[in-house]
């Protein structure tokens, strides 16, 4: 079905359905470290949405996804937009509460909410998993999953899809619907909408399961509704907000507030951001625009051979349409070299932006999610050869603090320094990048155990040495602590980065600044760091 029609959403209100025109989110939930520098301060509010200092209650920080238009975002002004924005800017005028946004990626969310760093999660779909970890409110949303196909390929369900990968948003309802589904399917994962429907547009993925409204919203953005169809309905989930479990007194604020927003005023939220469909849906207007073009060709074709029999009467008209002819010949020469110039520069930008794409931009190192396709190749090359493989995981010891103290400025110039002396540290054949945050991961090839130890040493004490300097010219250092594991036979690249993260979470807790191998029972290597418990 053509995706330029009305979309229907159920919104819940005290469990009374009112059905608009709107868009909902794909619940999605993961864990991450609480050291990870993805924080608010990274993603701080001005004060045009942030609750301004008073004398009262604290502010209730509400955790928020980065890119989940148009559900929550933040815009290139570092402003948090969105329907559960403004939903819960009125949900604070309405009890009186005071409430402050904090955007991150969307399993970040998750995990500051179960850490208690965040009041309650803005929005999403109630799943078993986070069940167990997380209370859910009232739902005031439900949505359905849909499967989408480019109208190309003439799919008409899931079925006929075949081998096609199917682009999914990580631990969203549709991956977990597909992954059930079988190990025939093929996913691609995505850690937002605006990548995933970004290859969609550029060609690189023709089938992708998402929330239909959402997907309705950045297609028609993208100008992509006519290319893409609904094959099948996959799953339908509700929306709430979250809280972490046990935490009854502020469920039963959030509901009551809840209950004081009527639909009238949910409605009004929802036409803000979502405009009606138009008149004539767009694959009608394609096709009346062809309609038209084929009828002026028509009477083109007509006055041509009227043209034809006055031929001799019109010698001179048809040697001054040669001659027109021919101008036109030339500006359509010049107009395609003009074209084949431009097509170098879109060239060398697209290397640019891929360039960017793989990239950390503040340290240059390569981001996280190349870093993780970098592993992976070095976990098969490692199989095909029988060659060892180490991961170290590394993390900067009480970077908070330099933030907090010192500015955001030095900090990203602490990042910065360090990511060179990390690269110095390492070999050529080592892969650098920024795991997230203050974390940084160095994939090291054909390094056993042993190997790995004594680089994470070279690097930590490389890390250490730098000095650093604040604004007012105060000079001060920075150590790291450093978590070594070796690729055993019987594992991946994930579970094998998953123990070197324990190792580092363990070398942090026995002191910092200092290094810890994977299943060894002390640190081997540095010394107690003259910082720790301050």
């Amino acid at each position: 079905m053509p995706l330029t029609g009305g979309v229907s959403v159920s919104i819940c209100h005290r469990h009374r359905p009112v059905w608009l025109v709107g868009v909902a989110v794909l619940a999605a939930g993961a864990t991450t470290d609480e050291d990870r520098n993805v924080s608010a301060e990274s993603t701080s509010q001005p004060a045009a949405v942030r609750q301004q200092d008073f004398a009262g209650p604290a502010p209730l920080r509400i955790a928020h996804a980065l890119d989940m238009k148009p559900l929550d975002y933040i815009d290139h002004d570092y402003l948090s937009k969105g329907i559960f924005v403004d939903y819960w800017q009125l949900w604070s005028k309405k009890t009186g509460i005071p409430v402050t946004f904090e955007p991150a990626p969307y399993s970040v969310c998750i995990e500051r909410v179960r850490s208690g760093q965040a009041a309650f999660l803005s929005g999403g779909c109630y799943t078993k998993e986070q069940d167990a970890y997380l209370d859910f409110s009232e739902t005031f949303m439900e949505v359905k999953t849909s499967l989408f196909a480019r109208g190309s390929l003439g799919a008409k369900g899931l079925a006929d899809v075949g081998r096609q990968r199917i682009g999914v948003i990580r631990a969203g309802q549709a991956e977990q619907f597909l992954r059930e589904c079988g190990p025939a399917i093929r996913l691609a994962v995505y850690d937002g909408s605006g990548e995933l429907l970004r290859d969609a547009a550029n060609g690189a993925l023709d089938v992708f399961a998402m929330d239909y409204p959402s997907a309705l919203y950045g297609l028609e953005q993208r100008g992509l509704s006519s290319e893409f169809e609904v094959v099948q309905t996959l799953a339908i989930g509700r929306v709430c907000a979250a809280v972490r479990k046990g935490n009854h007194s502020l469920l039963m604020q959030i509901n009551r507030g809840i209950e004081q927003i009527s639909e009238e005023e949910m409605a009004a939220i929802f036409d803000q951001w979502v405009p009606e469909p138009g008149l004539i849906p767009r694959w009608a207007l394609k096709w009346l625009i062809l309609a038209c073009i084929a009828t002026l060709l028509g009477g083109v074709s007509v006055h041509i051979i009227l043209l034809r029999r006055r031929v001799s009467q019109r010698t001179n008209e048809l040697v001054a349409a040669n001659d027109s002819l021919e101008q036109e010949i030339t500006v359509r020469k010049q107009a395609e070299k003009a074209l084949a110039e431009q097509n170098v520069r879109l060239e060398e930008a697209n290397r640019k932006l891929d360039h960017l794409a793989r990239t950390d931009g503040l340290t240059g190192l390569l981001n996280r999610r190349t870093l993780i396709e970098r592993l992976s190749d070095e976990v098969q090359r490692s199989r095909r050869y029988g060659t060892p493989l180490s991961i170290m995981l590394l993390d900067l010891d009480h970077f908070k603090q330099v933030n907090d103290t010192r500015g955001h400025l030095v900090g990203d110039a602490v990042l910065s320094r360090s990511a060179k002396a990390m690269v110095s540290a390492v070999r050529e054949i080592d892969i650098v990048g920024r795991y997230g945050g203050e974390e940084f991961c160095v994939v090291l090839p054909e390094t056993d155990i042993e190997g790995a130890a004594a680089l994470a040493e070279r690097v930590r004490n490389e890390v250490a040495r730098i000095g650093h300097a604040d604004a007012n010219g105060k000079a001060f250092l920075v150590t790291c602590s450093i978590g070594v594991s070796s690729l055993n036979s019987d594992e991946g690249g994930e579970t094998c980065l998953r123990r070197a993260d324990e190792a580092m979470y363990a070398a942090k807790e026995s002191g910092r600044n200092r290094i810890w191998v994977a299943g060894r029972q002390a640190a081997v290597a540095g010394v107690r760091d003259p910082s720790a418990g301050r």
